[in-house]
């Protein structure tokens, strides 16, 4: 179990940002007690904490930046088939450089787009940035085995984490959704995209958000 965390906002200088994404960081280091990293670049962070499981080393760390230096993944769960995508992957001139499924998944993502989530057989939620259109996906799995959590404001601010608290440490002004609270208590689980808070929805399964911050494009696909 690992967890990622990850803002993208205008609203704070680098510093900031780096103080935000290693206190959410922080927040869930018992899901990733192995080691902590962070990205940060212009209004976008990126954070991680690791549990090693296949690649042991510094070389498998994340947030990962691909082959090409387009994109970058921070990434929670486990792909089954990773070692048939690394032959395909091998097959079509990528030389990997690691023995991790992150990257597996980081360099397919760069050959074939959102489609490349077709190939995936786990339980996943990864998070990729592209360099060069300025644009993110947000993906969980079918299942939903992997818990992925979002805030967006009217600021064009999009949070994300594998958990609520995390979000809640960076993000002050939280109100209790009393319906969903309420449903829980009567059914022990939360309906559809909502939490306990308002402002925090969390990803349906076999979902994903593109989000374009410099054109305020937010879309939730299947």
């Amino acid at each position: 179990m690992c967890g990622i965390n990850g803002i993208i906002s205008n609203l704070y200088s680098t510093d900031v940002l780096k103080e935000k994404i290693k206190l959410m960081n922080h927040c869930i280091r018992h899901r990733g007690p192995d080691g902590q990293d962070f990205l940060v670049k212009d209004n976008l962070a990126l954070g991680h904490t690791r549990l090693s499981i296949i690649d042991l080393t510094d070389n498998a760390k994340q947030p990962m930046t691909s082959l090409n230096q387009r994109y970058c993944i921070t990434f929670n769960g486990e792909i089954y088939n990773f070692k048939e995508i690394s032959k395909y992957l091998l097959e079509k001139g990528v030389n990997l450089k690691t023995n991790s499924d992150t990257e597996v998944i980081l360099e397919l993502f760069s050959l074939e787009g959102i489609s490349c989530v077709n190939k995936l057989r786990g339980m996943f939620s990864f998070v990729i940035w592209d360099n060069f259109k300025n644009e993110i996906f947000l993906i969980r799995d079918r299942l939903g085995i992997k818990p992925l959590y979002y805030n967006l404001t009217n600021n064009n601010e999009l949070i994300f984490s594998s958990e609520i608290k995390a979000i809640a440490s960076v993000k002050k002004r939280l109100s209790i959704n009393w319906n969903s609270f309420t449903n829980f208590f009567r059914t022990s689980f939360y309906t559809e995209d909502e939490t306990v808070f308002n402002e925090i929805k969390k990803l349906k399964p076999g979902h994903f958000i593109h989000f374009k911050p410099n054109e305020k494009s937010f879309k939730i696909k299947m």
